[in-house]
């Protein structure tokens, strides 16, 4: 109770709110992604009736991964590396306060609001309009605090993790705000503003920057800032840090309309975003790789810090979804892969490897110095690391091979020409074949939720119990 204590009057309480939000979204997301994936196996299984079925369900799970887990994290990291990096406190603790809250709030809501159905139907900007609002009122008192802490900093220089989180402040509320624009018909019920391929490219212009600006940007900026403070050894090169955030941002903005090839889209727009969406490849892997020359100051490091174990899984998988991004928008790839299993292969193989590897490390991190005790065991973070790369690999090389399996089965639909209509697939048989592959997804989450569990216990039995034996 008296860590609790002094938690509460910590000067940073929005970080460890923060911190809290993370743990507690964390723990949703990956409960509901394997009910989720369990369901797929076992369809009979009802939780709660309609109200935690597999659509609503799977959009809980969705909103949770992004705008709790994910985003939390990455509030978490700002408040506790902007005062280091700016040498200075954080602009407002009322208004760190208030941010916690109202955050917490919105993501309640939208999850609630799910549950009961009421969803606008877009891939991760499901929430109505009230909720809408609110997050951009939210959104607006998290950036009056970043950037008065800004205003009110000794340290002169940006460091590269600022650029990056610049980039998340800035746009992540632009794009959200113009994909939701709506008409109110009810306080629960709207409808877009935009209509047809108008509607989809600007949904696919949101939602591949959500995954730019929310998934990608913050958690390198992120890494630049953990990854030396955890090895003690400065970023390989400053100015590789500068030209990966500036080709990054460049090259994302345009990459949407990849998600949108074969579709009315005018011709010139797919060729845009898929052209954007190859290029991509190179910032990125600039990134990553000064990320590995910041690494080899102390390689060893590798074999006995769980916390460098985390940030080289997490780089290791961004490396291969970004190369997997970039092919997947290459038009002949694209028709083959892009409805099929590989995709959630492609974002799984981000969530569980790229962002959770940066969050966990962060949270490895952070805490013990928040309540000023060492990591109650390092054995179990290591084996937290480890568990963690089995439950991404297997995730993700078990629905990869569903992916190509899907691909090449729907390829060899039949045409009737008498007809002239498709030969349509036995759905039933195809679901039966992928079955193993669906079982091993499972599996993995069990694993990876397993894995979850440790951290929680770690991290308690460090803020509230003594050092372990």
């Amino acid at each position: 109770m008296q860590a609790f204590a002094r938690l509460r009057q910590h000067p940073n309480l929005p970080l460890i709110g923060f911190l809290f939000s993370a743990i507690f979204w964390g723990g949703l997301s990956g409960f509901s992604g394997l009910s989720v994936a369990m369901k797929l196996l076992i369809p009979g299984v009802e939780l709660a009736g309609e109200y935690l079925s597999f659509g609503r369900f799977r959009t809980i799970h969705t909103h949770v991964v992004l705008l709790g887990f994910a985003v939390s994290i990455i509030f978490a990291g700002i408040y506790h590396s902007m005062p280091a990096l700016l040498r200075t406190s954080m602009y407002s603790r009322k208004l760190g306060l208030i941010h916690v809250i109202m955050y917490n709030a919105v993501v309640l809501a939208g999850t609630v609001s799910f549950a009961l159905g009421i969803n606008q139907g877009k891939e991760y900007a499901e929430m109505e309009w009230p909720f809408d609002i609110a997050f951009i009122v939210m959104w607006i008192v998290f950036a009056v605090n970043f950037f008065g802490t800004i205003a009110i900093r000794k340290e002169k220089h940006f460091y590269v993790s600022i650029w990056f989180y610049l980039g998340f402040v800035v746009t992540v509320p632009i794009m959200f705000a113009i994909n939701n624009l709506a008409v109110p018909v009810t306080l629960w019920k709207s409808y877009s503003l935009y209509a047809g391929s108008t509607d989809a490219n600007i949904q696919w212009w949101y939602g591949h920057n959500g995954v730019a600006f929310i998934l990608t940007t913050p958690f390198l900026g992120l890494l630049y800032y953990y990854l030396p403070k955890q090895i003690q050894s400065p970023v390989y090169s400053h100015r590789f840090s500068i030209i990966h955030f500036w080709s990054l941002i460049f090259f994302y903005v345009w990459a949407g309309p990849h998600h949108l090839l074969y579709s009315p889209l005018p011709e010139w727009v797919q060729m845009l975003g898929m052209a954007f969406s190859v290029m991509l490849i190179l910032p990125s892997w600039l990134g990553i790789f000064n990320g590995f020359l910041t690494l080899t100051h102390a390689k060893r490091r590798v074999v006995y810090d769980p916390i460098v174990k985390f940030i080289v899984i997490a780089m290791s998988f961004y490396l291969v979804t970004t190369m997997e991004g970039s092919l997947l928008a290459i038009k002949s790839i694209n028709a083959r892969l892009h409805y099929t299993d590989w995709m959630i292969a492609h974002v799984h193989a981000g969530g569980l490897g790229w962002v959770s590897g940066i969050s966990f490390a962060m949270l490895y991190y952070i805490v013990p110095r928040l309540v000023k005790k060492p990591l109650y065991s390092m054995e179990l973070a290591d084996t937290h690391a480890w568990m963690t790369f089995l439950a991404a690999f297997l995730y993700a090389a078990a629905i990869w091979l569903s992916g190509i399996g899907e691909g090449t089965i729907w390829s060899t639909l039949s045409y009737d020409r008498e007809t002239k209509q498709l030969i349509p697939l036995n759905w039933g048989h195809l679901a039966e074949l992928l079955a193993i592959f669906r079982q091993v997804r499972s599996i993995a989450g069990a694993i990876f939720m397993t894995g979850y569990a440790l951290l929680l216990y770690n991290l308690m039995r460090t803020v509230f119990g003594g050092e372990r034996d």
